[in-house]
């Protein structure tokens, strides 16, 4: 379900916005393909961020034009001036040395899939660090993932040309994921 609301009609450059027009789009959503958890997908860097990105339904411009780039990979990865924020529907999570390291709420949608697995890495003694990893942090990375309320945890192996880790999903990511579908019915209560 995607909100939109417009300023409704405007016929003149002195008119102002007196009928907004809300209307909701209606989407088939399905979850991934089983495959993309078992060999893990490549993102795409680009050099934006998101306007407002604790407004989760603001503006999907750049997104559409960003992934018109991104032939061939999963989602693109904002990263502005080299720090990576967020992907285009997703939160990104770097691991390096048993270490996540994922952006500040300050400069991100705070999401709940995003929150559980916070909780759940900091229950299992993974220590977290909330601030955005640079792109040059990707080649000492040990993996990668991503969230979303639909995609769960799935595992990323390549942003851009630079492979993370073995190229492979990592056991952190693995665990995270297994962890959050054992528990997701607790959490949603």
């Amino acid at each position: 379900i995607r909100p939109y609301i417009t300023g409704g009609d405007s016929f003149g450059e002195n008119q102002l916005f007196n009928s907004p027009r809300f209307f909701v789009l209606f989407e088939t959503v399905e979850k991934p393909n089983q495959e993309i958890y078992e060999k893990g997908v490549t993102l795409h860097p680009i050099n934006a961020e998101r306007y407002l990105p604790s407004a989760k339904s603001i503006n999907y411009m750049l997104s559409f034009t960003g992934q018109k780039a991104a032939k061939g990979t999963f989602e693109i990865l904002y990263c502005p001036e080299g720090e990576i924020v967020e992907g285009a529907h997703s939160t990104f999570f770097l691991v390096k040395n048993n270490r996540i390291i994922t952006a500040p709420t300050t400069r991100v949608l705070s999401g709940t899939t995003r929150k559980i697995i916070l909780e759940i890495a900091r229950k299992e003694q993974i220590e977290v660090e909330e601030r955005c990893p640079l792109l040059t942090e990707l080649s000492e990375a040990d993996e990668a993932f991503i969230t979303g309320t639909v995609k769960e945890v799935v595992p990323v192996v390549r942003v851009g040309d630079q492979v993370i880790g073995n190229g492979k999903p990592g056991e952190i990511t693995r665990r995270l994921h297994t962890l959050y579908l054992t528990n997701i019915e607790k959490w949603l209560d």
